[in-house]
């Protein structure tokens, strides 16, 4: 293969979360070096969360020098940009299945596109539907070929812009992420509930009885409470400092009224809900303020997020749903392999004959991501159906082992 195929970039979907575009980035920057192509960086950016979420997380400003160093080069060669959209659909198309199969599919492409154009590329490797495929690259490369340690780059930007821990000094430092958002369940004002997007079949549709089989995935901020509060009695007092962070409840109200119209509100209920939105976060989290050493981040706003993101790279022990997906996509790129963290991440299974399969769904999920046991311990627990002093123990022995707990 000739030089001048030695050379590509990503372009991350722009309108999707932190998590989706960390995903793909990390997937496409693995799958290009694993062809043997040298990386030239495109500045990140995300428009959904904070556009200065990259520049916090270091990863621009690492690869800054040698872009410079890598655009002149591919100027001085004279360099033509070839976009390489992939997606499920068409993989499939062409029978790509395996990770073998895809990095074959990328070289016939290639080799394909330079027998057309007599100058150097640049591959501009992007995704334009849906992304399954990413985890053909993950499972296959789990780690950064290149040795390239996110981590450290991470808080190597910190010494130079340091930020305060909201962690007290000295304590087992625990994490709690809670997502609502636009995926939250409202209580309204008269006592029914508002599911803002799923079930789909009952989106925009008042019920009164959260008993509905339906919503037995979702966990509400007053479980996650409970669970806390029952893990954290299995220890000596005051040993914890605790950050509790959530996006809160503020993308669920603009939904809602964004979709007023699907709602056979009266004009009294509609100004009620309004009046409920103000006090809503704080009603919703303020039972965790009960806790020493505690801390809550409740809100979508720069520093909120880059405290939540700060906390996961400094905590001990991180508790999330399986629904959130940041944190594990964080913690897979942003790993510390010699001190793994322990992430404990609820779900529900009603029943006892679910439980394996939906427990199988999880830990599939996070395998897709490139996180596991090397990278965090990981500990699954089923709200309905779970052993606290298990929990408690399976987590004390850990802390053990890493002289954390005596």
């Amino acid at each position: 293969m000739s030089n001048r195929l030695k050379y590509f970039t990503i372009s991350v979907t722009k309108g999707c979360g932190v998590a989706d575009q960390i995903n793909q980035w990390s997937g496409f920057y693995k799958l290009g070096l694993s062809l043997g192509y040298k990386y030239v960086h495109t500045p990140l950016r995300n428009y959904r969360s904070s556009n200065k979420i990259y520049n916090f997380l270091a990863i621009n400003n690492y690869f800054f020098f040698k872009r410079i160093l890598f655009v002149w080069l591919l100027k001085v060669l004279r360099y033509t940009v070839v976009d390489l959209e992939l997606n499920d659909e068409l993989l499939k198309a062409h029978n790509v299945y395996t990770f073998q199969e895809l990095q074959s599919f990328v070289k016939d492409y290639i080799s394909e596109q330079s027998s057309l154009i007599n100058k150097s590329l640049l591959i501009r490797f992007k995704v334009t539907g849906r992304r399954k495929f990413l985890s053909l690259i993950q499972l296959q490369i789990p780690n950064f070929l290149d040795g390239l340690d996110l981590r450290s780059i991470y808080f190597r930007s910190r010494r130079i812009n340091p930020r305060r821990s909201r962690f007290v000094e000295d304590k087992l430092k625990l994490l709690v992420h809670i997502r609502q958002g636009d995926t939250a369940l409202i209580e309204t004002p008269w006592q029914t509930f508002l599911p803002i997007k799923r079930p789909k079949s009952l989106q925009f549709t008042e019920v009164k009885d959260l008993n509905d089989p339906r919503f037995n995935y979702f966990i509400r901020v007053n479980e996650f409470y409970d669970f806390i509060k029952k893990f954290t009695s299995g220890f000596e007092d005051d040993i914890f400092s605790m950050v509790i962070s959530s996006d809160g409840f503020e993308r669920a109200f603009q939904k809602i009224y964004r979709n007023i119209n699907r709602l056979n509100w009266s004009s009294e209920q509609i100004e009620a809900i309004k009046e409920s939105e103000s006090l809503y976060n704080d009603k919703s989290f303020h039972i965790f303020k009960k806790f020493k050493h505690s801390v809550c981040l409740i809100g979508e706003n720069d520093e909120n997020l880059f405290d939540l993101i700060h906390s996961s790279l400094m905590a001990d022990i991180i508790v999330v749903s399986t629904q959130q997906r940041m944190l594990p996509t964080l913690i897979a790129n942003y790993y510390d392999l010699d001190n793994p963290v322990i992430m404990i991440l609820l779900y529900k299974a009603e029943k006892l004959t679910n439980h394996q399969e939906t427990l199988s769904l999880h830990k599939d999920k996070l395998e897709r991501l490139s996180l596991h046991k090397d990278k965090a311990q990981l500990i699954h627990v089923n709200l309905n159906h779970y052993d606290i002093e298990d929990v408690v123990s399976r987590v004390k022995n850990y802390l053990r082992e890493i002289s954390k707990l005596t």
